[in-house]
């Protein structure tokens, strides 16, 4: 009967929606970006969205999906729910903030380890760049939180607010440039992260004034570490970062951060 196949179906068609848009919305941009940019221009930018990816989206990614099945068996608006969504987000936050440091300071040597002198002019993209991955990471994880709590439908609207913002940037904001345009970006992520953190502080499914709380912490640690380190990564010539310096710089970097988050 449709009263007991109406909420699946319900569902179904939420995530179908969701899922188009996610789909659909790499493709719209590909091609609005060879249109305004050309091909090499779209290969620029999306060379540092991948570097980008690396640093902020590929491990939270997999560490965040498998997670779903556990989240699903918590009571929905308990308190093992908020303080298990909680420690989900500050986890990924802890994870790719100096993650994303250590591609900030080093952008242009890893650039040239990964893909070559020709593609240097995706260093200037490396900021917004890992800011827009970033987001994208957190929002995935709030994204599975909600599902995980039965919110598929204010899921939904956050993709559309998201999707929405990038369809209006491109043709309003990529004609002034590609930075503009990551801008633009950045702007939809966070409206659409917004709508996701505020469902789910609604639904008891997180507690937004601890989260708040310790969101602060990698920041303050990995700026205070890029501080420190200025005089290497600034000052050292790039010819001097060899893949062996990278690999000394990253992991000295991240045990130093994780002794001052201690």
């Amino acid at each position: 009967s449709w009263v007991e196949f109406g909420p699946a179906w319900r569902y179904g068609m939420t995530r179908m929606g969701s899922g188009l848009l996610l789909t659909g919305r790499p493709l719209v941009e590909s091609a609005m970006l060879v249109q305004y940019l050309g091909f090499g221009g779209a290969g620029i930018y999306g060379r540092a969205i991948g570097i980008a990816t690396i640093a902020c989206a590929r491990i939270p990614s997999y560490l965040t999906r498998p997670l779903y099945p556990v989240l699903s068996r918590l009571p929905a608006g308990t308190p093992a729910q908020r303080r298990a969504g909680t420690l989900v987000v500050q986890s990924i936050l802890w994870l790719i903030v100096p993650m994303a440091a250590v591609m900030l300071a080093l952008a242009e040597p890893i650039i040239r380890m990964l893909y070559g002198t020709r593609w240097l002019e995706a260093t200037p993209l490396i900021p917004l760049a890992l800011l827009l991955t970033g987001l994208s990471a957190l929002n995935e994880a709030l994204g599975i939180m909600q599902l995980a709590s039965g919110r598929q439908r204010a899921c939904l609207v956050a993709d559309l607010v998201a999707s929405g913002g990038l369809v209006v940037a491109l043709p309003v904001l990529l004609p002034y440039g590609v930075l503009t345009y990551l801008g633009g970006a950045v702007v939809a992520q966070v409206a659409s992260m917004g709508v996701k953190v505020v469902d789910l502080s609604r639904a008891e499914a997180l507690d937004f004034g601890r989260l708040v709380g310790v969101a602060g912490m990698p920041v303050l640690a990995s700026a205070c570490l890029l501080a420190v380190s200025a005089p290497l990564w600034l000052r050292l010539p790039v010819a001097f970062w060899s893949p062996l310096w990278i690999g000394i710089f990253s992991v000295g970097f991240g045990v130093a951060y994780v002794v001052l988050l201690r």
